[in-house]
């Protein structure tokens, strides 16, 4: 059987997945069978102005906006009416004022807002679909742009790409390097007509390392075209709960990921809503509910995935813990644990170069419906790590009704698999075509699995 490589959507990097499909690229050289995630390649930030400039365009900007002394709170009315005593008409030079707290009533605003560098803020809107920031048309964003060493807060108001999105990579809301929370705030449309610009609807980024600390709770993000909500970088600790996260609407060019961490974050995603990840043509790049990639110590705990070419990713990364999730209706495969490594020639952007997958906790999860296998384990370099992954503990998952292999194990070492139950496949139970002198002749680790079928046999209880 030969390895069928995909490549995966993932924001600037590659991620893989085992499985089979009839539209898969076939690698006659590698026997083995699988799906890699094409990256988004942002790791440098050559597509934004750096810092600096930005500062500095905000700073003369600045230098023509009114200063109040006389009160902590500006308010902002595009036309006068519903708030007829507002201080602005636009929301940049309420920014600009100097206070801390800006109310935005409702109305629609077409700009793009630049808070910061250190700046402390508290951006509050009318409501969802009441305070809408549309964006300066033509333009590629970010539509909220948080500069460096600011602490800001964004509530209760909708970011809108519309047709304002040029092409390129374009940003909803954008924190570089800064912290802070937003609730309640719908991102919708972050994309263009075509859908060929990279559109990302709430990024946080870090790129020296500076502590960029974010939560994003109870927000609706939804038709972008690359990633709902990302986190990227040493420094970055970005909280996402409770948020309806839905991928792009037709015409699709992309592979969409709704949320993906990746390059040293850290984060805690919990119990949000992951829907509509598939992509256009998986032989060019395959989508997942959600990445991580060479991620810091990360929890994904109590969310649901639907309806992704892959559910959840795993993929040179260490010591993630997935557990309680719903992962429904996968174009490929529901859970994956993979290594790319030097798979295209060049670094990826971990650190170290080289990241096994190892010591992730898979348990408890429930995946039901994949179109290959509920979950899989694959190495897709290996010269450079050939025992990985290695050291994971996947428990008492329950994989209903997968079209191809319950569990898959291409690759890896002492690989626990303790009490999962498999029902329904379309294949087989438990596979592991690897060598070694764990359970059954594997290198892995085989006890207590409720299935029916194996290969080798004796993977079931």
């Amino acid at each position: 059987m030969r390895k069928l490589v995909w490549l995966l959507g993932l924001v600037g990097l590659v991620a893989l997945s085992c499985g089979k499909s009839p539209n898969s690229v076939e690698q006659p050289e590698n026997p083995r069978l699988g799906k890699v995630a094409d990256a988004v390649r942002l790791a440098s930030p050559a597509y934004l102005p750096d810092s600096a400039t930005r500062a500095s365009l905000r700073k003369r900007s600045a230098a023509t906006a009114p200063v109040m002394t006389d009160k902590d709170e500006a308010v902002v009315d595009d036309d006068g009416v519903e708030c007829p005593d507002a201080d602005f008409t636009t929301i940049q030079d309420a920014i600009d004022s100097g206070v801390r707290k800006v109310r935005v009533c409702a109305g629609t605003y077409p700009e793009n807002v630049v808070i910061g560098p250190d700046a402390k803020v508290n951006l509050q809107g009318d409501g969802q679909g009441v305070t809408v920031i549309t964006g300066v048309a033509g333009s590629n964003g970010p539509i909220i742009d948080v500069l460096p060493g600011s602490k800001v807060n964004i509530n209760d108001l909708t970011v809108d790409g519309g047709s304002a999105m040029a092409t390129g990579v374009d940003y909803g809301i954008l924190y570089v390097e800064a912290s802070g929370k937003i609730k309640n705030v719908e991102v919708a449309n972050i994309r263009n007509a075509s859908g060929s610009a990279q559109g990302i609807g709430i990024a946080v980024r870090s790129y020296t390392g500076a502590k960029a600390k974010v939560t994003v709770e109870k927000c609706t993000v939804s038709n972008y075209t690359r990633v709902g909500v990302y986190g990227n970088g040493q420094g970055v600790r970005i909280t996402v709960k409770k948020n309806t996260i839905t991928g792009p609407v037709l015409p699709r060019v992309w592979a969409p990921n709704g949320i993906q961490i990746s390059r040293g974050a850290r984060a805690a995603v919990k119990g949000n809503d992951v829907d509509n990840n598939p992509s256009p043509n998986p032989p060019g790049g395959a989508g997942s509910g959600i990445l991580l990639f060479c991620a810091g110590r990360t929890n994904v705990q109590n969310n649901t995935v639907m309806n992704s070419d892959l559910g959840i990713a795993i993929a040179d990364n260490n010591g993630a813990t997935v557990r309680g999730n719903e992962v429904l209706d996968s174009g490929f495969d529901g859970i994956s644990l993979q290594f790319i490594g030097l798979f295209y020639g060049v670094p990826l952007g971990c650190d170290p170069a080289i990241s096994p997958t190892e010591n992730n906790v898979v348990k408890n999860n429930s995946i039901d419906n994949s179109a290959d296998s509920g979950i899989s384990l694959a190495n897709y370099d290996l010269a450079s790590a050939p025992d990985t992954p290695n050291d994971n503990v996947v428990r008492q998952n329950e994989i209903d009704n997968s079209s191809g292999d319950g569990i898959h194990v291409w690759d890896g070492k002492d690989n626990d698999f303790l009490g999962n139950k498999t029902t329904g496949s379309g294949n087989i139970d438990a596979v592991d075509n690897t060598v070694g002198g764990g359970t059954a002749g594997t290198a892995n680790l085989w006890k207590n699995n409720d299935c029916t079928t194996s290969d080798p046999a004796g993977l079931c209880k």
